[in-house]
Parts: C-alpha cells; sequence; structure tokens
C-alpha cells in the first residue's frame, strides 16, 4: 500500500496547552480511518494540519512523500464541519464553481450525486435544511479527484438515505487514496464502516491499528 500520510512527532500546541502531542504514526492509500476521541482531543487540529490550514510546532507531515505545500493542497480535498459555500448559491451553482476552481473536480459526476440524493439543484443554498446544505458540501467535496480526502463529521447533520448513498460513494475513492474521517461517535456507528482507526485523547495517540482491533477501546 502507498503511503499517503507520515507524521513524525506532530506536535500543535496553543500557548501552553497542547492540542496534539508527538503524534508518529502513517497513513496508507485504499484505507478508510476513522479518527475518534472526546471533545478537545486533538481531532480537528490533526485534520486542519493535514489539509494545510494549521502549522505544527515541532515534528515533521508528510502528504505522498512531500511537505505540506502548494503541491499537497492540491491532491487534499478538506470538509470542514461548518458551512464553506455562501447561501445566495444554488447546488449547480456550487457545481459549476468548483470545477472553474478546482481542475480535479467532475462536475458531471456532482450533478450526478445531487441527482441521486434528491436534492434541488436550483434552489439556494440559504433556503435549505441543515442537513441538505450539509448534503451539498460533501457531495463537492467527494466530486473532486485527490489522494487525500479529509471529512469533518461529514454524515452527522444527513438524513439516512443521503447518508448511506455520500458513504458508499465515499469508500471507492478511498481505494486510490486515504479517507479520514472525523467523528464524535462510535467508529462503528459510521456509515462508511473503517478500515483503521485512530484513537485521540488529549492530544495523544491512544491506539491505531485495524477496526476490528481498535473499535472495542472507543
Amino acid at each position: 500500500m502507498e503511503r499517503i500520510v507520515t507524521c513524525d512527532g506532530l506536535t500543535k500546541e496553543y500557548g501552553v496547552f497542547p492540542a496534539l502531542s508527538g503524534v508518529t504514526l502513517s497513513l496508507y492509500g485504499g484505507r478508510v480511518v476513522a479518527v475518534a476521541g472526546d471533545a478537545g482531543s486533538g481531532k480537528t487540529t490533526f485534520l486542519k494540519i493535514l489539509a494545510g490550514l494549521a502549522k505544527p510546532s515541532s515534528g515533521r507531515v508528510l502528504v505522498c512523500c512531500d511537505s505540506i505545500n502548494v503541491y499537497s493542497r492540491e491532491i487534499t480535498a478538506y470538509l470542514p464541519d461548518r458551512d464553506i459555500l455562501p447561501g445566495n448559491i444554488t447546488p449547480e451553482g456550487a457545481a459549476a464553481l468548483y470545477s472553474r476552481y478546482f481542475e480535479d473536480h467532475d462536475k458531471a459526476e456532482a450533478l450526478r450525486l445531487l441527482s441521486e440524493c434528491n436534492i434541488d439543484i436550483a434552489k439556494r443554498l440559504d433556503k435549505m435544511s441543515r442537513g441538505m446544505r450539509a448534503a451539498v458540501q460533501l457531495i463537492m467535496i467527494l466530486s473532486r479527484r485527490v489522494r487525500l480526502y479529509l471529512l469533518d463529521e461529514p454524515f452527522a447533520a444527513l438524513d439516512s438515505e443521503q447518508a448511506e448513498i455520500l458513504a458508499a460513494y465515499a469508500g471507492t475513492l478511498a481505494e486510490d487514496g486515504a479517507c479520514v474521517v472525523e467523528t464524535a461517535h462510535k467508529p462503528d456507528e459510521l456509515p462508511l464502516p473503517p478500515d483503521d482507526i485512530l484513537l485521540l485523547q488529549s492530544g495523544t495517540v491512544i491506539d491505531y491499528g485495524p477496526a476490528e482491533e481498535v473499535s472495542g477501546k472507543c
């Protein structure tokens, strides 16, 4: 398996408080990794560092054998746990916007997924429910063709049918890269079954390995 992410002694401090402390691990292609832990365990900080949105205080992080830089950001797609699209845009407009901004975005696939999830592509996002907006944003991220997908609570606001459709699709994307899913719940409750689980506590790795070996500790 290809190594997609390498962390060596990754540490992130906010003042005197360590959000991450000495994280050393590798994430591999063809794997879905659930990042689990209580609130404040460092899950979101970990994803933000991999996405290039936060800098480590110390340690080393590589994405596809390269440091976090313009190239690594081009092969990484990050979904935060908040609205990232303007409310006055429609799903169809969002697909067009992503295709203009990202060369790797597949507009036709985005429109197909929107249709499969029964989302009105002509309706403004600010006229939609929180769950519908979350589904649109997840679809935009999943319609990119990258090596590393970083998803912060991607299914939390979705209805069960949309979660099932998009989880199944996300699973196919992990065949060529790595899909990292942050969850505040037990990993075995995710609609996208993880291959591996990274369990964090107070910024420290408690365990990391195959889901069947780690799930009982979550």
